[in-house]
């Protein structure tokens, strides 16, 4: 008896996932059409999501045909509901950066540049999904699944709300842009100086690099 609920509620988890699951992948695929430029981790998890709705319809499949031990889907029912809560947020960052068809060009500007501040908030979900897509791989060839194993993936699940509570500012605009304007040779008469040489051989030693607005130090730093 035991085993049934565990299995039904698995399932019955995964088939709410799966719809909403679809339903986000529909969205990132509209955004791709609609965005000339997408943040690398928009594409990165563009991939990872299709390839956790087919694990998690094989795990669907498995707890329907009773393959599943009672801990073994309870495991698993822990894990469908962290797929749950991360693709939650990526679904509300979502909202906010897909363009509308006929809304203004400078209200699409705005949510293409928001994008690219919410860059590092998709990317750590990317890389949870990522995790939970090797989990369930694994899972499926070897039978297994360890609480120990799930619990460090899990674990870690308050960085992305640590990251929306620290800041909005991502980095990575900066350093995108500095990546595709930057002049080739750029900041070598730095890396050959005897100053970074002598940083470089000096542990635990700090190199302080400042300048004034206006002279390309976001450049230089990136």
């Amino acid at each position: 008896m035991a085993e049934a609920v565990a299995a039904i509620s698995l399932a019955a988890s995964i088939v709410q996932l799966l719809s909403f699951g679809a339903e986000v992948v529909g969205r990132l695929q509209d955004y791709r059409t609609k965005v000339d430029e997408v943040p690398a981790a928009f594409h990165d998890i563009s991939v990872q999501l299709p390839l956790l709705i087919s694990d998690l319809r094989i795990t669907k499949e498995r707890a329907e045909n009773g393959e599943l031990e009672p801990d073994v889907a309870e495991s698993l029912l822990t894990l469908v509901k962290a797929c749950q809560s991360h693709i939650t947020s990526l679904d509300e960052i979502l909202a906010k950066t897909v363009p509308i068809t006929g809304e203004s060009t400078w209200k699409t500007s705005k949510k293409v540049i928001l994008s690219f501040r919410q860059e590092e908030k998709v990317r750590i979900i990317a890389d949870k999904l990522r995790n939970y897509v090797i989990y369930l791989t694994h899972h499926s060839v070897t039978n297994r699944v360890s609480k120990d194993g799930l619990r460090t993936f899990l674990e870690n699940d308050e960085t992305l709300r640590m990251l929306q509570w620290l800041s909005d500012v991502d980095p990575s605009i900066n350093h995108n842009r500095a990546l595709q304007e930057r002049q080739e040779g750029s900041g070598r008469w730095f890396l050959e100086s005897s100053e970074f040489g002598q940083w470089r051989l000096s542990p635990h030693s700090l190199a302080w690099l400042y300048g004034i607005r206006g002279f390309s130090v976001i450049y230089f730093a990136n």
